[in-house]
């Protein structure tokens, strides 16, 4: 098991890869720590996001198999979340959490 109290970050750089907070192959990821990544795909309209495109978008946690768990406990924060900033209407398409055996609770101080 990994436990994450603290913060994860990503900087701000702009790419066309998927950022990750935590990965997890096998075991389980706990985490009680803020994890905040830069805005994912960031197109001119939501019509022009491909499918294709999905596979380009920030994830918070992702379980890459059924041997990976997920217990969440924090804030998990992908690009801006202001709607009266024009780059949060086209920060389209992240995942707070991806995986398959998963457990979400109230934040924990």
């Amino acid at each position: 098991m990994v436990i994450n109290r603290g913060k994860i970050s990503e900087d701000k750089s702009e790419t066309s890869l998927r950022a990750y907070g935590a990965l997890v192959n096998k075991g389980t990821f706990r985490n009680y720590g803020e994890i905040k990544l830069a805005d994912s795909l960031k197109p001119d309209k939501a019509s022009s996001v491909k499918a294709a495109d999905m596979d380009k978008v920030n994830v918070g946690i992702r379980a890459n198999s059924t041997d990976g768990r997920i217990e969440n406990y924090a804030d998990i924060t992908i690009g801006t979340a202001d709607a009266t900033k024009a780059e949060s209407r086209t920060n389209i398409g992240s995942w707070a959490i991806y995986g398959y055996d998963i457990t979400t609770g109230k934040k924990r101080c």
